[in-house]
């Protein structure tokens, strides 16, 4: 059993620079080159955002204490198998990557928004993946304006719906190819992480049944400033004590793309690539992608 560091005290912060990001008219139309039927090649590009200036030095900006690790058992990699390596550790969001969560916050946030006459569709909903949840209520508030109490009380009430919702949540969730993925990682002796911005990542992790298999844990309890700000992927490799341009980030949302970018990681997107548009490299799906392949479609990506 690996040991979990403590998280943090929690802290709501909302963000203004997740929604210039966001906004349709920052995006750039870029040419993408098909690497067959595995998905799309997305060139790296800067990304309009503050955080810009944020590189892998901010794997200090919140000082991790080093402690006593305990190593992660690994299966020995055959040596006419072993090659060299261009990742350490692979950092996986889990609302949408790990589990198939995405959809009850979107219901939750439906259910608010129906509750106070906020208009919520499909398309407003895709854009709140990734963001926190402060950052999704100002979205979804728009123009009005609330008291602070009240806007507590509507995140308050969003997470209470939430929470209920994961009664029903089990290792079936686990999205497609995610438990074979990390097998394989491990087997390369590639360590696993997580990061979410979400207060209920740990939560989700423990319904799943993996929140064991990760060297790493990060949530939105751990960091003051939610994504696109690096701030929860460069924690996580300053835990695991390895450097930013060592490990890749595995996200379905723009702003998480953004924050990788800012910390100074590779990203691979999954999902709509003109959403996407701005990963290292984009795939519809990771359900039968092997660890070996994906890293080398990564490296063919950078280049």
């Amino acid at each position: 059993m690996r040991s979990i560091q403590t998280p943090m005290p929690p802290s709501d912060t909302t963000n203004d620079a997740a929604t210039t990001f966001l906004d349709p008219s920052h995006r750039r139309q870029t040419a993408r080159t098909r690497l067959g039927p595995q998905g799309v090649v997305a060139p790296n590009m800067e990304i309009p955002m503050n955080y810009q200036s944020s590189t892998g030095s901010n794997a200090t900006l919140a000082p991790i204490k080093p402690g006593p690790v305990q190593p992660k058992p690994r299966m020995i990699v055959p040596r006419d198998a072993a090659v060299a390596l261009s990742v350490d550790v692979v950092i996986f969001d889990v609302d949408g990557i790990i589990a198939d969560t995405a959809e009850r916050h979107a219901d939750s946030w439906r259910r608010i928004a129906f509750e106070e006459g906020l208009d919520f569709d499909d398309a407003l909903a895709d854009s709140l993946r990734g963001l926190s949840r402060a950052a999704s209520l100002k979205m979804i508030l728009g123009d009005r304006e609330v008291a602070p109490e009240e806007f507590t009380e509507l995140m308050e009430r969003k997470n209470r719906y939430y929470v209920a919702s994961l009664e029903t949540l089990s290792p079936s969730d686990v999205l497609p190819g995610i438990s074979r993925l990390m097998r394989q990682f491990a087997a390369m002796n590639v360590k696993c992480a997580a990061a979410s911005a979400s207060k209920n990542a740990r939560l989700v992790l423990d319904r799943i049944g993996l929140v064991e298999e990760f060297d790493a844990i990060v949530d939105g309890n751990e960091v003051g400033r939610p994504k696109p700000a690096p701030d929860l992927f460069a924690r996580a490799a300053a835990r695991l004590r390895v450097k930013p341009d060592r490990c890749v980030v595995i996200e379905d949302a723009a702003a998480g793309i953004a924050a990788a970018r800012a910390a100074g990681m590779r990203c691979i997107g999954i999902g709509d690539a003109d959403r996407l548009y701005a990963a290292t490299l984009v795939l519809p799906t990771l359900e039968e992608m092997e660890a070996r392949l994906l890293i080398e479609m990564l490296d063919a990506a950078s280049h």
